[in-house]
C-alpha cells in the first residue's frame, strides 16, 4: 500500500566507515539514536567509493548516480591549461551536468525535499523544497531566499574558516561543534515546519577529526589503547557524533527510512609522495625560479582572479574574510618552495590537493615513459582514468591521468622533496564507504542492494517507487 507521507532521510557523515561507527558504539553510551539505528537496521554493508575518493567528486556522484570522474571532475578544482599556465576554477553546481536525486524525486513523485550542505552544490539552486548550499561555498546561499532568515537565527556556517584548521585541538573541536550544532538545530526546525518527503544532509566534521586525530582514534578503537591522549581524541569524535545523534533521534520519530552514508573512509597515512619531485628527477618536469616578490605578486594576482570568479557567480563576501582566505591559500600552495612549474618546457606534472589519488598531466608523446617510471617505483595501486585535454596555446596535446597510490600513501603535489614521514595528516581517504539502512516495520524495502556509492541514487528512487 502506497502513501503520500512517505519519508526518507539520507544522513551523510563525511570520511566515516562502518567499522568506525560499530566500534564507537561499543565504547560509548552517548549515541542512543545511532545505536538504535544500527541495532535494528535492515541493511549494513561497505560500499566502494569513486576514484578519486574525495569529497566533491564522491558526494556529487552519490547525488547524481554518475561517477563524476568519468566526466572530468577529479578534485575540488577544474584544471585547464591555457597560454602556458595552469588555470583552476573551483568545482560548483554548474559543473555537475546531470539530474540531481532530489530533482528526479520531485519530478516523478512530487516529493518536497530538504537538501542541506551537499558538496559541491553551490550556489543553492531552485528546487521543489528547501536547499542550503554545500561546501565549499564561500558564503551562505539558500533556496527559497527567505530561508536565509532561519540560517541567520542559528548562526549557520558552511564550515569552519581556514584559520580554524590551524588552531589547537580543543579550539578546533569547539569550532567544529559550533558548525555541527547550528546545522542540526536549523535542520530540526525545518523538519517540524514543513511537510517534507526527502532529506539529504551532509556533515563534514567527522572527516576533519579523522584527518587531524585519526591515528589516535584508530589506536583507541582497534589497538585497545584506552588511556591518555588516544581517549581524548576519541571523545572529540564522540562529541561531534552526539550532536548529530540529536537529529537522528528526531528522524526516528518522523521517518520511514533512515540511511547513514559516507563518501569515503579514512586510514592512517604512512608516507607522503612528493610527486612533482619525482617527475623532476626523471626529467619530465621543468621549473623556473622567480624571486620572492614576483612569486607573491603572481600568486596573489591569480588567486584574486580565481576568487573574483566566485564572487561574480555567488555574490559579495566580507573583504576581511577574503584576505584571510587568500593568505591561507598562499601559504598552502606556495609551501616551502619558490619554484613554479614551467608548463611550456615540461612534459608532465601533477596538480590537485593532498590525497591518495593525484592528477597527472602529460604530453601525449611522453605518457608511456612517465607511466613506466611510476610502475618501476611501485608506489601506484593502478592507473585509473585517461582523458585527452583540449588543445590549447601550447606545444603538443595533453592527457590527464588519475593515479592511485598504494594503501597508506598519499600524493602531495604542493611540495618538492623526497619520500618522507607524513607532516600534514594523520589519516587520509580510503575507498571504503559506510551504508547503514534502517526502516520502520511497515515499509516495503527494495530488493536492490547498492555496491558502489553511485548505486545509492537508484536505491532511494526504488524506495519511493515502491512505497509512494
Amino acid at each position: 500500500m502506497t502513501r503520500k507521507d512517505f519519508r526518507v532521510a539520507l544522513v551523510g557523515l563525511d570520511g566515516i566507515t562502518n567499522d568506525i561507527i560499530l566500534k564507537t558504539l561499543t565504547h560509548t553510551t552517548k549515541l542512543p539514536a545511532m545505536t538504535n539505528i544500527v541495532k535494528h537496521c535492515s541493511l549494513i554493508k561497505n560500499l566502494a567509493s569513486t576514484t578519486p575518493y574525495i569529497t566533491p567528486v564522491s558526494w556529487a556522484s552519490i547525488s547524481t548516480g554518475i561517477d563524476m570522474s568519468q566526466i572530468g571532475i577529479f578534485d575540488f578544482f577544474i584544471y585547464k591549461i591555457t597560454h602556458n599556465k595552469i588555470q583552476v576554477e573551483p568545482v560548483k553546481a554548474s559543473h555537475i551536468r546531470a539530474p540531481r536525486l532530489w530533482d528526479v524525486l520531485a519530478k516523478k513523485y512530487k516529493t518536497f525535499n530538504i537538501v542541506v550542505n551537499v558538496p559541491p552544490f553551490y550556489p543553492a539552486e531552485p528546487i521543489r523544497g528547501i536547499m542550503v548550499a554545500g561546501f565549499p561555498a564561500p558564503k551562505l546561499s539558500a533556496w527559497p531566499p527567505y530561508v536565509m532568515n532561519l540560517l541567520r537565527k542559528y548562526e549557520y556556517k558552511v564550515y569552519v574558516n581556514t584559520e580554524a584548521l590551524e588552531l589547537k585541538s580543543t579550539e578546533l573541536v569547539n569550532e567544529l561543534i559550533d558548525v555541527v550544532y547550528s546545522r542540526t538545530l536549523f535542520t530540526i526546525e525545518l523538519l517540524k515546519r514543513v511537510d517534507w518527503n526527502f532529506l539529504f544532509i551532509v556533515y563534514l566534521a567527522p572527516d576533519t577529526i579523522m584527518h587531524k586525530y585519526g591515528k589516535f582514534i584508530y589506536r583507541y578503537l582497534f589497538k585497545d589503547t584506552k588511556r591518555g591522549v588516544s581517549r581524548k581524541y576519541f571523545m572529540y569524535m564522540v562529541s561531534i557524533l552526539s550532536i548529530i545523534d540529536k537529529l537522528l533521534r528526531e528522524l526516528l520519530e518522523l521517518c520511514d527510512v533512515i540511511i547513514l552514508i559516507s563518501d569515503h573512509g579514512n586510514i592512517p597515512v604512512e608516507r607522503e609522495i612528493f610527486i612533482n619531485e619525482l617527475l623532476l628527477r626523471i626529467g619530465t618536469l621543468k621549473v623556473k625560479r622567480v624571486n620572492r616578490d614576483t612569486m607573491t605578486h603572481f600568486m596573489k594576482w591569480n588567486i584574486f582572479k580565481l576568487y573574483s570568479k566566485i564572487l561574480r557567480n555567488i555574490g559579495s563576501i566580507d573583504i576581511g574574510a577574503s584576505l584571510k582566505l587568500i593568505n591561507r591559500m598562499l601559504l598552502r600552495i606556495q609551501s616551502i618552495s619558490h619554484e613554479m612549474i614551467d608548463v611550456e618546457k615540461s612534459n608532465a606534472f601533477a596538480v590537485g590537493t593532498i590525497q591518495p589519488c593525484t592528477i597527472l598531466i602529460t604530453r601525449s608523446s611522453m605518457s608511456r615513459r612517465v607511466l613506466k617510471a611510476f610502475d618501476d617505483m611501485r608506489i601506484l595501486n593502478k592507473k585509473i582514468i585517461k582523458k585527452d585535454f583540449p588543445k590549447g596555446n601550447i606545444n603538443g596535446k595533453w592527457r590527464i591521468y588519475v593515479l592511485e597510490a598504494n594503501e597508506g600513501f598519499v600524493f602531495n603535489p604542493l611540495r618538492i622533496g623526497a619520500l618522507s614521514a607524513p607532516s600534514i595528516r594523520q589519516c587520509d581517504h580510503s575507498k571504503n564507504c559506510m551504508f547503514i539502512a534502517w526502516n520502520k516495520d511497515d515499509v516495503i524495502n527494495t530488493e536492490k542492494s547498492p555496491i558502489t556509492i553511485t548505486h545509492i541514487f537508484d536505491y532511494v528512487i526504488e524506495l519511493f517507487k515502491i512505497n509512494m
